[in-house]
């Protein structure tokens, strides 16, 4: 052996077992990117934060296994840190999560023992699927946004086709079958749909003359409340001829297309326009613009979709479509939904969505489309009336509590009525006079009315509607 070999030293073989580990993290970077890229292309684009993640996972961990180079060591080792640290992070924002549904479901226990009552805690799902197994055929009432699903930077996709192969979206459920709705006070609201499937008293379509008609979501439909005490069954109480048109989900364009589709014919003396500030323009109205259906309600002439028509039709679709998701839903408190939801960092991609997508709120296309609702109600010598309901979140018995957001959709909600001339019942400011009943009017925990809320806020539509002589039956009756 020679001098030079003495001195000069052979290269080091020590890093390559740091490669041969650095493989570990690099086989589990390329399974949990695979697997969670697998389940998330399914899952839409509320995914695509996380899907990226994934995919980089991937990359990473295929570099590490085919890459020898202590740099690539390097870069595993603070993908798995970070990997560990966001999946970490998901687990933390899903315990809080359930947490919170913990709390709320003991205040809704809570409640439901003070009224007398226990309350059920079972999921939608499982209460029909309880109710069929017993032999009783029920049905969803299926909210708007179970039918129009939102792609964001695309147009919104309308989950129904009809005969023709047209997309199809009903503004109704099922007619004429038991419905269900939801559970707030104790018991899932359970009611018979009339013949368009709304929630009114079968016969009603049959009426002579209307003197009301009401569209709107939730609120208007009477979510988790007895039948004849919801809103509109308190006006109906007084006023006979007066239809509910409300359903769950909808925004704006969905009642335009409401008053436009079922209510020429039968020409109202009011319509009633219930808005509701929590999510009218910033989650409906801004699905609904981007679907090409909707949009077309706003044509001159308006582009119907001949709902009245077509009853037979939407029943059979829709009961297609309820025995699909049946058979294809994964409950949302099963061990499996939970994996996936943890694999996929289904919290940290939504929380990633919602600060990329803060809500919006389009008050030029909201004018324009109660500026045609208005056109289309004066067409036969009616009246548009706009219904301001309170929202939980805004009063309290100390009086208004609003954020910023709250206080500009407001003052521009009401600025575009007074532009249009459309009466406004400000049903939110009647709330605040009587701030000692509040709580009777609210649940203790984020809800709609409650029995006594809905009441009230039917009673103070009718007194509105007097006060401002908007409707001659309102006053004699």
């Amino acid at each position: 052996m020679s001098f030079a070999e003495l001195s000069v030293p052979k290269p080091s073989r020590a890093r390559f077992p740091s490669v041969r580990v650095a493989k570990i993290p690099a086989v589990l970077l390329l399974v949990a990117g695979g697997v969670s890229a697998f389940v998330l292309i399914e899952l839409g684009p509320y995914s695509r934060i996380s899907l990226a993640f994934s995919i980089s996972l991937m990359a990473v961990g295929i570099a590490g296994l085919v890459v020898r180079h202590a740099a690539v060591v390097d870069i595993c080792l603070m993908a798995a840190s970070i990997a560990v640290v966001v999946y970490a992070g998901e687990a933390g924002i899903e315990g809080l999560r359930e947490f919170s549904a913990w709390r709320e479901s003991n205040l809704k226990i809570k409640y439901a023992a003070s009224q007398g009552r226990s309350f059920d805690l079972r999921s939608q799902r499982e209460f029909l699927l309880a109710r069929r197994n017993e032999g009783t055929l029920m049905y969803p009432a299926f909210p708007r946004g179970l039918l129009l699903k939102e792609d964001p930077g695309a147009s919104t996709e309308v989950v129904l086709r009809g005969n023709d192969g047209m997309p199809l979206l009903p503004f109704g459920s099922i007619s004429q079958v038991q419905t269900v709705r939801g559970n707030e006070g104790g018991d899932y609201l359970v009611y018979a749909s009339d013949e368009h499937g709304f929630h009114n008293p079968r016969g009603i379509w049959s009426e002579p003359q209307l003197e009301i008609a009401a569209v709107g979501d939730s609120f208007v439909q009477g979510e988790s409340v007895r039948s004849d005490l919801n809103m509109i069954a308190t006006i109906r109480a007084r006023v006979p001829e007066t239809l509910n048109l409300g359903h769950g989900g909808n925004g704006p364009l969905s009642e335009l297309g409401t008053i436009l589709e079922y209510l020429p014919a039968r020409k109202p003396k009011v319509v009633l326009w219930v808005f509701c500030e929590e999510n009218d323009l910033q989650e409906d109205l801004e699905r609904e613009k981007h679907s090409s259906l909707m949009m077309r309600y706003l044509e001159d002439p308006p582009n119907l979709q001949q709902l009245e028509q077509r009853q037979p039709e939407i029943d059979e679709r829709l009961r297609r479509y309820f025995d699909l998701l049946m058979s294809s839903t994964v409950p949302d408190n099963s061990v499996v939904r939970r994996l996936r939801d943890w694999l996929t960092l289904h919290e940290v991609g939504l929380a990633a969505y919602q600060l990329r997508h803060p809500p919006q709120e389009d008050f030029a296309l909201f004018q324009r489309v109660l500026a045609a609702a208005q056109t289309a109600v004066s067409f036969w010598n009616g009246s548009l009336v706009f219904v301001y309901l309170p929202m939980q979140g805004n009063v309290s018995p100390a009086g208004t509590v609003r954020s910023a957001r709250s206080r500009r959709i407001r003052d521009e909600v009401l600025r575009i009525c007074a532009a249009l001339s459309i009466p406004v019942l400000d049903i939110e400011k009647r709330f605040l006079e009587e701030p000692s009943r509040l709580r009777d009017y609210f649940y203790p925990y984020h809800a709609h009315f409650t029995e006594k809320g809905y009441q009230r806020a039917g009673e103070l539509v009718l007194d509105e509607l007097s006060r401002q002589s908007l409707l001659q039956s309102a006053q004699n009756r």
